[in-house]
């Protein structure tokens, strides 16, 4: 089977409206008239981006019904016809074979949502939350610490003071400096 296909722009006029109608009536109606001509749809193109008026689908049994149906008398006719209403004409044809197509019973095709013109879809996205640190502050249990020292603290050297204090720490170093005061300050580096 061959599809033929065509989009014509019709030439603006007072009567624009019935030249479209004339034109359709004339090109339907050739179905049994013309030997092999299957089946004709026409109908107005509805797409306001397009320059196109009119659109023909029509299907024919094979190239040489199509090269026939181009050159029949009765489409002459109607092409001569519309050759005086229009401005422009694109046309396109092409082999149809019903076991490369896939298509589905008109019933069991759901309706398509509705789209909004010039609306644009919603977009949410979600920022993420900064996460601030966990800091855990533990007061130091007395007796713990009580037992950990031989001596209270008032009573100890700096020296022993800063070695308690660093020895978890591994490879620190621990000065004890007198500053011009006299005082002793203890350096863990």
């Amino acid at each position: 089977m061959v599809k033929h296909i065509v989009f014509w722009k019709i030439k603006d006029s007072n009567d624009k409206q019935q030249n479209i109608d004339h034109m359709i009536d004339m090109l339907t109606n050739l179905v049994g008239k013309i030997d092999g001509l299957v089946s004709v749809e026409m109908g107005y193109n509805f797409n306001t981006s397009s320059d196109y008026d009119v659109v023909l689908y029509a299907a024919l049994k094979n190239a040489a019904a199509l090269k026939y149906y181009q050159n029949h008398p009765e489409h002459i006719k109607c092409k001569d016809f519309i050759e005086k209403i229009t401005e422009a004409r694109v046309a396109a044809d092409y082999f149809y074979e019903e076991e490369i197509t896939q298509s589905r019973p008109f019933d069991e095709v759901p309706d398509a949502p509705e789209i909004k013109e010039n609306v644009k879809p919603e977009i949410t996205v979600e920022k993420p939350v900064a996460k601030k640190p966990v800091i855990e502050v533990s007061k130091p249990d007395a007796k713990e610490t009580a037992a950990k020292v031989s001596k209270p603290a008032a009573k100890m050297t700096a020296t022993e003071v800063s070695k308690s204090v660093a020895a978890p720490v591994q490879n620190s170093t621990v000065t004890e400096k007198t500053n011009i005061f006299g005082k002793k300050k203890v350096d863990v580096s």
